[in-house]
């Protein structure tokens, strides 16, 4: 009798509570066309995502359930620039970069991940901060110390120079003012032209980071946090409820933009042209200006 309530005890603290269930395993899944290494983006974004966000699989040769965790990746290359899309549960950015291949790929997930990933930011630009422009990433070279130069006292006699004085007369012509009639301008009125919003797309995310020009776009509710915005074209575009949160917006043309609920907080704002701008709503916490 001894025994067989150790050994019953052994089963119930090996064991799961009752009504306790594991949790789900999630998986990633990266889509692209065949000029890219699938497989090795993959394990690339399996690696990234497992190390600052939660465990993830690779998707088995057996399929999964219509139910299961899913972590979708597009990659797509336009011209010189690589995007990745994040779509998933709690994670959902995009990313690109101008550099070729598994590096251009790595870059482009990394900044997926640091502007979806605020209370990890720190942590990644600690690990990977030369690959990140929003981490500051410059190489710094040793400054050789510099040698202060010796002071050497040498007097100089300078002589004495007595200025000549030339007269010379020059004649002054009469000018008679003359009396210009300025004829009365009667000022046009000019009707607004009503210009039709685009819808928003990633399209027009990717002519915004190509060109920085996107005048009248529809980017309501886009994530643009912690983007290099310096000088680009935003004149009339709908960025209501965007996430404009660390962007960087030094003299960015923001004239009759819809801002209303849109999140500034810690943007740079210097030098940015506001004239008509709708901010109504929009959040402002720590905007420099």
């Amino acid at each position: 009798m001894k025994h067989l309530l150790i050994l019953l005890s052994i089963l119930l603290l090996s064991s799961p509570l009752f009504g306790q269930s594991e949790e789900k395993p999630c998986y990633v899944s990266v889509e692209g066309s065949k000029e890219f290494n699938l497989n090795l983006f993959s394990q690339i974004s399996k690696s990234l995502i497992s190390q600052y966000f939660k465990p993830v699989k690779n998707i088995p040769p057996g399929g999964i359930s219509i139910d299961s965790c899913v972590y979708e990746i597009t990659v797509t290359k336009e011209g010189d620039t690589t995007f990745v899309v994040f779509s998933g549960e709690d994670l959902n950015a995009y990313g690109d970069s101008k550099l070729y291949g598994s590096d251009g790929f790595q870059q482009s997930l990394l900044k997926s991940l640091y502007r979806s990933l605020r209370d990890k930011r720190k942590l990644i630009c600690e690990d990977y901060g030369t690959l990140l422009e929003e981490c500051g990433g410059v190489v710094v070279q040793d400054i050789p110390k510099q040698v202060e130069p010796k002071v050497v006292e040498k007097k100089v006699t300078i002589p004495k120079v007595e200025p000549k004085v030339v007269e010379k007369k020059v004649k002054i012509p009469k000018v008679e003012p003359k009396v210009v009639e300025i004829p009365k301008v009667i000022p046009k009125k000019v009707a607004k032209k009503k210009i039709a919003k685009r819808k928003s797309d990633i399209p027009s995310l990717k002519k915004l980071l190509d060109t920085k020009k996107c005048p009248n776009c529809d980017l309501s509710k886009v994530n643009l946090s912690g983007a290099n915005l310096t000088e680009a074209n935003l004149g009339g575009a709908d960025l209501s409820g965007a996430n404009l949160s660390l962007a960087n917006l030094t003299k960015a043309d923001l004239s009759g933009a819809e801002l209303t609920k849109a999140d500034l907080s810690d943007a740079n704002l210097n030098g940015a042209n506001l004239s008509g701008a709708i901010m109504e709503g929009a959040i402002m916490e720590g905007v420099i200006e």
